[in-house]
C-alpha cells in the first residue's frame, strides 16, 4: 500500500476527519506532520492512495480546511497536485 496524507489547517480538522473516515469503514491513522509542511497543525492523516478519491469525496464540507494532499516515503512529504 502507497502511504498518502491529509493535512488540515488544525488539529480538531484532522480529528474529526479521522472520526468521520473511520465512521464509514477507512483505515486511517494519524501521522506527525513535518513543521515544513505544516507549522500550524502536528498531526496529519494516512490514508490509502488508492483510497484517495473516495476519501476526498467523503470529507467534502471538510475541503476548505484541507491544506494539501501529500505521498508518504518514511519522513517524506511529496505534495500531489490534485487530490480527489
Amino acid at each position: 500500500m502507497t502511504a498518502c496524507a491529509l493535512v488540515f489547517r488544525s488539529v480538531h480538522d484532522v480529528l474529526k476527519a479521522e472520526a468521520r473516515l473511520k465512521e464509514l469503514g477507512y483505515a486511517v491513522r494519524l501521522i506527525p506532520t513535518p513543521k515544513q509542511v505544516n507549522p500550524d497543525c502536528g498531526l496529519a492523516l494516512q490514508i490509502a492512495c488508492d483510497e484517495m478519491a473516495a476519501v476526498v469525496a467523503a470529507l467534502d464540507d471538510m475541503r476548505p480546511r484541507m491544506t494539501g494532499a501529500y505521498r508518504v516515503d518514511g519522513a517524506a512529504f511529496e505534495k500531489l497536485e490534485a487530490a480527489g
